[in-house]
């Protein structure tokens, strides 16, 4: 794995801080915590100097966090030491999440995905998949397409997010959220999108085509049996003759109850002339 030099040289000691590493945990992950859903087993893709990694396990999470920069990383296990909190980070490429051999119910990426460009896009997506459980849960916050001018990395649809995770993932929700960064750019608050993925169960694949195989048969069933009930009830109007099928009158028919539909059934009683029901 080759270290892209400017990667590494952003979190060199003495470097300025990149403007995303704000020191703190974005805004957008507190509220994450604050509703509960960073558990677990739970990867950091892109952890940076593990803020976010470090609050998840602060709230109980067994949280690894991986990045590419070897100098992310030795920043990150000092402050794990210095809060005394049992978060892991790893040196790792998050297009090859794979050589973890581990896997999570749980995935953060706080401005990761909107750095590649298409192709690598799809091995990223490819990548998580690789240790993100089957029904696990990725939170992905990147750029947005509402966000005005061209600086910085580039912009994200809702349309390009839901293209990217349409194979073997279920985009829950995609809500509009910022990022905080540090002073240097045109605003300190990016518009942002924050995308809830879960990745599909072969049982939940299995389960959706049985419904609607078992939709589509039950159809043809109950179209079978009203055609069988049609032809059999034609079949025996035509062996009874003429006036078969109406309701006999007069004092010969005697009210046996109702059939199915409501309508009223007669037996003849002996006599002459009496009418034939079904």
């Amino acid at each position: 794995m080759t270290t892209p030099p400017t990667w590494d040289t952003m979190y060199a000691p003495g470097a300025e801080p990149p403007p995303w590493d704000i020191g703190r945990p974005q805004p957008a992950v507190v509220r994450l915590v604050d509703r509960g859903v960073l558990s677990g087993e739970l990867l950091d893709a892109g952890c940076g100097t593990g803020e976010h990694t470090l609050l998840a396990a602060a709230h109980g999470a067994q949280a690894t966090g991986v990045d590419i920069s070897p100098q992310a990383i030795a920043r990150a296990r000092d402050k794990a030491a210095a809060q005394g909190l049992p978060a892991r980070f790893e040196v790792a490429d998050a297009l090859d999440l794979g050589r973890l051999g581990l896997a999570f119910d749980t995935v953060i990426d706080s401005g990761v995905f909107h750095v590649f460009d298409d192709q690598d896009r799809a091995r990223y997506v490819t990548s998580l998949a690789s240790v993100l459980k089957p029904g696990g849960q990725c939170y992905l916050i990147c750029f947005s397409d509402r966000q005005p001018g061209d600086y910085g990395p580039r912009r994200v649809s809702q349309d390009e997010l839901r293209a990217a995770f349409s194979d073997g993932w279920a985009v829950t929700s995609i809500e509009a959220e910022t990022f905080e960064v540090n002073p240097g750019l045109p605003a300190t608050t990016i518009q942002a999108w924050l995308a809830t993925i879960r990745r599909i169960r072969l049982r939940d694949v299995v389960k959706h085509r049985s419904d609607r195989d078992c939709l589509h048969s039950r159809g043809s069933i109950a179209r079978f049996r009203v055609r069988g009930r049609l032809a059999t009830t034609a079949r025996r109007r035509r062996e009874a003759g003429p006036g078969a099928g109406e309701a006999p009158k007069g004092p010969g028919a005697v009210r046996a109850g109702k059939k199915r539909g409501g309508r009223p059934r007669y037996f003849p009683v002996p006599g002459p002339a009496a009418p034939v029901g079904l």
